[in-house]
């Protein structure tokens, strides 16, 4: 009997997703990147593999967890720009002994993964207080047309009353 394998949650591939991202940065430079150019570039991509995976994350809760259609693409490309705007300059902020030429890359892209690991923090933080605000402007904009909803459909019946009069007296005379 063949057993049917267990569909993953969304956290599950996240951190798949998250292991795999950090195995590839570790295997593509084992061999020290040369130039705090260089350091800057690699950082910045293990910036950007994380932002993908946690907005692929997002997307797939989502999409597993709502019956409601898609979100417009606007959304999703403000949500994106949100979370992808690159942290890699805090790295120029960083003490004379934080860039000692002595110090491995090894040594700088651990510190500088914790330090971005509170920064996406923050960012997704930032792009979770703006959803929330859009979404209380969609609640209120529901409520604005439920309103027009509920008052149209006595004006309608007001002017169809009226009409109805006009053509009966029209009729009549």
């Amino acid at each position: 009997m063949h057993l049917a394998e267990r569909r993953r949650t969304p956290m599950e591939n996240l951190r798949i997703q998250l292991h795999r991202v950090v195995d590839d940065f570790c295997d593509q430079n084992r061999d020290q990147p040369e130039g705090q150019e260089q350091e800057q570039l690699v950082l910045m991509e293990l910036e950007i593999s994380i932002n993908e995976a946690l907005i692929n994350t997002v997307d797939l809760h989502y999409q597993s967890n709502s019956e409601e259609p898609a979100l417009p693409e606007m959304l999703w490309m403000e949500l994106r720009s949100r979370v992808c705007r690159s942290s890699v300059p805090v790295l120029e902020g960083e003490s004379p002994e934080a860039c000692d030429p002595e110090k491995s890359f090894c040594d700088k892209a651990l510190r500088f993964f914790l330090r971005l690991l509170c920064y996406l923090h923050q960012k997704w933080q930032l792009a979770l207080a703006w959803v929330r605000e859009v979404a209380a402007g969609v609640q209120t904009f529901c409520r604005a047309v439920e309103v027009i909803c509920s008052v149209l459909q006595e004006v309608l019946q007001d002017f169809y009353y009226g009409v109805t009069q006009v053509f009966r007296s029209t009729m009549q005379a």
